[in-house]
């Protein structure tokens, strides 16, 4: 692979590897062609490679043995996986587009090149057809990440991704028609290395939380090993590798090599069995080149594909590396790599974290035209050792012997290996820049230099730190393409998970989290009546002598623990005009009861106080809602069909039924109308959605003013199958009169009742928008770029909403979801159908159920949470507890915007409380230019935020009646507070100045009724 000094025989102790997969593809007729030898060294020993395990996988105890081959048929296998608790998969396609490929098929493939695009299937189409048809019944969600390397673009350092966005494939029928399309563009290259491959898989296993992979690798040959390579060394490219497959075993990993063509295979057998710095054998290799009908060999391939997997999944086990560096499912993610993967070559300490390049373009195509000859034959571009052949284009025919004249491309010279003869086999795509800055070969000028008698080894090196110097540059501007909004990790413990967050007005955030989960990650020296929590064990799993609510200052980057009365598990919240949160109800006694917490700023000791009135019905999994008089209704719950209001004017008040919940409920379904979706419409009337199905309701009159059409599609999207929602910003421009509300997410239906039984259904991608208001009500309905539920939905200050958080398949619940969503999306409600939806970066951190995110003043998104786990549980569990705060900053905080953005707000309210409604206001900030024709203002009302529901969340663009220049950049702009507490309830809400869509730092305001008269 990449030059034929890869394609050797052997001698000694690997002649029996050499000749083993010699014989040819099912359906091609052998040729008569005699394999040509190479007089090379033999491949360096690995019985002793690698050494003592290194300082890093101390804390892995197993030593490595070789796993053997121990089962006889697929049904075996799979009964296997079953009994380590591995059912189900993701899969990763990858194809190997190294120069080999051109004469890697003289036997098996008619001397085509084994990416010859024809009538027919080629070995890498053949491979990828009978992964499918195989493998893919492992896979759940169908959505299959492509990737390639070995080309011109990626050489034994990169991998590309088959989509500019790297976007996945659905289904291996995309991966066919994507590589039939990516095949004629592509120059085939080298030299060969499977540690870009590797590493990718490693990155893939840390974006996923540590969840058990398996990558596959299908190429036509091994790892590079130059002529000039010591006997008894590893070249480069082969320590790179070696290197790669130890580091790999410290992760739930495991590697399969499916090979191609005629070989040879034997340092792929020396990888699968004598690498022992290992912490366990978790590599495999497996030959397709074998003689036999098409149905015998698809049965064959998964049989030995799949062979040592359960093996190795249950080392990972034994080893407790699943979920270590992250979070985890037991759901295998097959990661394939048909040769194809890329990476940086560039290490971050021991950090390995790669991002594939896109798609090559070279402005030519490799094979000559975009539709190459179906009938072309096999020619190598390379001369075999014994040199008849001229490296320099002499006209001698090449050892297999061409009836086309050679390509340009075939005859190019590279200065950096033409110093030395035995290096001219390689074919090995050096590059450097030309006058047009892309990386290209040397060719012509090289020839002109060589028959000069110009010394090629001064130039050459000159030339080649060129390249260096240029390619980092281009390097540099792809990184600056690449998907925007960088993660930033806050704290590496918060103490509690943060089921419930919510942002005050002093710019802290209050985290909550159930007490039943006993053990949090702050431990109390006495419990709140003053009693010493001993280190008994009694104590120890006794949640009052832990904390389970703390304050997070974002200024001070600190956490002050808080006490929280009763459990406050799957409650509901909002936040009082004054500033107060209010939680009701919860679990268990707690499930009537009312939590009040009065703000303060930094440093000062306010905490939660438990109110002496109670709930009039239990409230476990109910929905709040600010309301115009500065009540708050709370609605539903498990087993309460219906509503009621607080603060309670009498001890317990009144719950009036709501018929609307009953007809909603899934009974077989664990409901799937628990935290409804409420939203408070600007007439004052409320739009409540639960599962499928929504209503207009006054509350006042306790009557269904409107039923909406139902939402489309099929599957839930109220709790456990948990979508999203949001009112899209309220604007100034038709005076607040339009509504409407966008429903994102959710889960399939019968998701509840499969993922009991262990099978995780893939979520929805849908999305639907209707407005509320007016007359006429009817779902648009448009599609995210992939499956995602529990997901959150926050309204930026630009009006644009984040989506973040949740997974791909499965439900809300205990262990009932697979598939971290790691990936936010940005919605541009603005923008037309199909352009709304952008992909920004990942995470490393699977956010799952029991996850939160919120907005916070200087325009980041605060994440924090996931425990899919009944306790605390950071090992040996599919999604471990996650304690760390992360905050998620939107591509719009990047200093390059400074210049557009406004700074130094500053408001001013006349000295008064606040601005009442319809009243002006007045907004000083600092410009560097004058403010362009968008410069508007929005008012934000924060959350309170729990299991994918933003309660009393709104954005409101707000106007301004006049902007004026002060002086050295100062501006004056006159702001209108909105129209009445229908539009925007009375409280706090953060005001930002947006520049040519770029947000200020936001300030508090407050909005008041008018003094009464």
């Amino acid at each position: 692979m990449g030059g034929k000094s890869s394609k050797r025989s052997t001698t000694g102790r690997y002649a029996s590897y050499g000749s083993s997969s010699n014989s040819g593809y099912p359906g091609y007729a052998q040729s008569p062609y005699t394999q040509p030898t190479y007089n090379c060294p033999p491949p360096p020993s690995y019985q002793t490679y690698g050494g003592p395990p290194p300082e890093s996988r101390k804390r892995l105890e197993r030593k490595f043995s070789k796993i053997d081959d121990d089962y006889n048929s697929l049904e075996q296998v799979t009964d296997a996986l079953a009994r380590a608790g591995l059912e189900s998969s993701n899969l990763i396609v990858g194809i190997d587009f190294t120069k080999s490929n051109e004469w890697t098929g003289a036997r098996s493939f008619h001397r085509k090149s084994l990416h010859h695009i024809g009538d027919g299937q080629n070995p890498y189409e053949q491979a990828i057809s009978i992964i499918g048809r195989t493998l893919s019944k492992f896979d759940e969600d169908n959505l299959i990440p492509c990737y390639g390397f070995g080309d011109a673009s990626t050489h034994d350092q990169e991998v590309f991704s088959f989509y500019p966005d790297e976007k996945f494939c659905n289904g291996f029928e995309e991966v066919l028609g994507r590589y039939r399309e990516l095949v004629p563009q592509l120059r085939l290259a080298g030299p060969t290395s499977f540690a870009p491959v590797i590493e990718m898989a490693i990155t893939i296993v840390e974006h996923s939380g540590g969840q058990y992979h398996v990558l596959l690798i299908i190429a036509d040959g091994q790892v590079t090993r130059s002529v000039d390579t010591v006997n008894g060394q590893l070249s480069p490219q082969e320590k790179r590798t070696v290197e790669a497959i130890v580091k790999a075993s410290q992760y739930p990993l495991s590697i399969v090599l499916v090979g191609v063509g005629d070989g040879p295979w034997d340092m792929m057998r020396e990888f699968d069995d004598n690498i022992p710095a290992r912490a366990f054998d978790n590599f495999q290799a497996n030959i397709m080149s074998k003689n036999m009908n098409l149905s015998r060999k698809e049965a064959e391939f998964a049989l030995s594909a799949l062979m040592e997997i359960p093996s190795q999944y249950k080392a990972t086990l034994e080893l407790n590396i699943l979920g270590y560096k992250l979070n985890s499912h037991l759901g295998a993610h097959f990661v394939f790599s048909i040769g194809l993967y890329f990476l940086s070559s560039a290490r971050r300490g021991n950090e390995i974290d790669r991002i594939p390049l896109h798609p090559p373009q070279y402005g030519a195509a490799s094979f000559g035209t975009s539709k190459p000859s179906q009938n072309s034959s096999y020619r190598p571009s390379a001369p075999s050792s014994s040199g008849h052949n001229s490296a320099f284009g002499s006209g001698h025919n090449s050892a297999v012997g061409s009836n086309h004249p050679a390509s340009s491309a075939d005859n190019q010279l590279c200065p950096i290996c033409i110093t030395n003869p035995k290096d001219m086999a390689f074919g090995c795509g050096h590059q450097v820049f030309d006058e047009n800055f892309s990386c290209t070969s040397f060719s012509s000028l090289m020839e002109k230099l060589w028959q000069t008698r110009i010394n090629c080894i001064i130039i050459s090196a000159a030339l080649l730190l060129h390249c260096l110097i240029s390619c980092r540059a281009k390097a540099v501007l792809h990184h600056s393409a690449e998907r925007k909004g960088p993660w930033k990790l806050l704290l590496n413990n918060t103490g509690v998970v943060g089921v419930q967050m919510v942002l005050t007005h002093w710019n802290t955030v209050i985290l909550l989290d159930r007490s039943g989960s006993g053990r949090s990650g702050y431990q109390l020296r006495h419990r709140l009546n003053g009693t010493r929590c001993k280190g008994t064990r009694g104590d120890l799993s006794d949640p009052t002598c832990y904390v389970h609510s703390v304050e997070y200052s974002i200024s001070n980057n600190t956490i002050r623990r808080l006490n929280i009365m009763s459990d406050t598990f799957s409650s509901s919240g909002s936040i009082l005009s004054d500033g107060r949160i209010i939680e009701s109800g919860g679990f268990g006694d707690a499930s009537t009861r009312i939590h009040y917490f009065g703000p303060c700023k930094s440093g000062d000791s306010c905490d939660w106080s438990l109110g002496k009135k109670h709930l009039s019905a239990k409230r476990w999994y109910a929905s709040s809602q600010i309301l115009p008089d500065d009540r708050i209704i709370v609605v539903g719950g498990r087993g309460s069909f219906t509503y009621e209001f607080i603060p309670k004017m009498s001890t317990n008040g009144n719950a009036f039924h709501l018929s609307f919940l009953q007809q909603t409920n899934d009974g077989n379904e664990d409901g799937n109308n628990l935290y409804p979706i409420v939203h408070l419409s600007v007439d004052g009337k409320l739009f409540i959605f639960a599962n499928r199905d929504s209503i207009l309701f006054n509350y006042k009159q306790n009557r269904v003013v409107k039923k909406f059409p139902r939402i489309p599609g099929i599957g839930s999207r109220s709790y456990p199958s948990t979508g999203s929602s949001v009112i899209l910003p309220l604007d100034h421009k038709d005076g607040f009169r339009k509504v409407e509300v966008m429903i994102c997410g959710g889960a399939a239906s019968g998701a509840n009742a499969a993922a009991r039984q262990g099978t995780f259904l893939t979520g929805l991608n849908s999305c639907g928008r209707m407005v509320v208001t007016g007359n006429n009500h009817k779902w648009k309905m448009e599609n995210m770029p992939g499956p995602r539920l529990m997901n959150d939905m926050v309204l930026l200050p630009t009006g644009h909403v984040l989506i973040i958080n949740g997974a791909k398949r499965g439900c809300a619940g205990w262990r009932n979801a697979a598939g971290p969503a790691l990936e936010p999306y940005l919605y541009n409600p603005k923008k037309t159908l199909g352009r709304r939806f952008t992909v920004l970066k990942s995470t490393k951190i699977a956010r799952m159920f029991h996850s939160s995110a919120i907005l916070v003043p200087d325009g980041s998104v605060l994440v924090a949470g996931s425990n899919p786990n009944n306790q605390y549980t950071f090992r040996n569990a599919s999604h471990p507890t996650e304690l760390r705060l992360q905050a998620f900053i939107p591509d719009y905080m990047g200093k390059e915007y400074n210049h557009q953005r406004p700074h130094n707000v500053s408001i001013d309210i006349n000295g008064t409380e606040g601005v009442a409604y319809g009243n002006e206001f007045l907004v000083r900030f600092l410009l560097e230019s004058k403010p362009s024709k968008y410069l508007s203002f929005s008012a934000y009302a924060p959350p309170f935020t729990t299991h994918s529901l933003s309660m009393n969340q709104r954005l409101l663009k707000l106007r301004s009646t006049r902007i004026i220049s002060d002086a050295k950049g100062w501006w004056n702009a006159t702001v209108e507070a909105p129209p009445s507490a229908n539009v925007a309830p009375s409280g706090f809400y953060l005001l930002s100045v947006v520049n040519e869509g770029i947000p200020s730092i936001s300030e508090w305001i407050k909005f008041i009724q008018p003094a009464s008269t």
